[in-house]
């Protein structure tokens, strides 16, 4: 899951200082795009192309995280291989 951060600005000894705070609300720029197309009536061809973009956006992180977990495992035979390799250069 992705972390999303804000930029925060407060007073300090009468300074303004600014920080980067979690953003609880926080959204990817697809989702962002749906929902103000959504929320402020945009034509229905505007919101058809946000949506598009939003389930592609989804579609490719879901992909991105199911190649991240396969890679975490390795089958038998690549463990084979890798043994096979390592008793080959040590001897």
């Amino acid at each position: 899951l992705a972390e999303y951060w804000k930029l925060d600005a407060w007073e300090d000894d009468a300074r303004r200082r600014k920080r980067f705070v979690h953003n609880p609300l926080g959204s990817s720029h697809p989702e962002a795009t749906l929902k103000a197309a959504l929320e402020h009536g945009a034509p229905e061809d505007a919101i058809l192309q946000a949506r598009e973009e939003f389930h592609a956006h989804l579609a490719a992180s879901r992909a991105h995280q199911q190649q991240l977990q396969s890679t975490d495992l390795m089958d038998d035979s690549e463990l084979l291989a890798d043994d096979r390799d390592l008793d080959s250069d040590l001897t």
